[in-house]
């Protein structure tokens, strides 16, 4: 934990100053109660570009921290899937493990499914063409 402190107005407690870990980027709005206060990491994503839509995020992902929750006070990984006007999928919560599985899923899909849909594909533009 770094030396950083900040001072944070709430609901239910006035004013409290908190400690702000190394990683959390300070946004941290007036007017929550305690319990519903947190510490953000800097976001991250994945961004792609489309041709019928440019450039579109697919994921984005941060540091989350609710050092005051009743239940789980622990830092976890927030990650937003975003697959557009199709699902509003939301955002997830994961521990170090399951953060470990969702990205060996990526890179299974990455390495695998998506050269399989080239394939597909090519097969498809191939047959089109006759």
């Amino acid at each position: 934990m770094s030396a950083r402190t900040v001072t944070v107005a709430t609901t239910d407690h006035g004013d409290i100053t908190i400690p702000e870990p190394s990683w959390c980027i300070g946004q941290h709005p007036e007017g929550a109660a305690k319990g519903d206060i947190s510490h953000l990491g800097k976001p991250v994503g994945l961004v792609v570009h489309t041709r019928c839509h440019g450039d579109v995020q697919l994921f984005g992902a941060r540091i989350v921290q609710f050092p005051y929750s009743t239940s789980d006070r622990k830092p976890f990984a927030s990650v937003e899937m975003d697959a557009g006007d199709y699902i509003d999928a939301g955002d997830h919560e994961y521990d170090d493990a399951a953060l470990q599985r969702l990205s060996a899923r990526l890179t299974g899909f990455a390495l695998e499914t998506l050269p399989q849909l080239r394939a597909a594909l090519a097969d498809a533009a191939e047959e089109a063409g006759r």
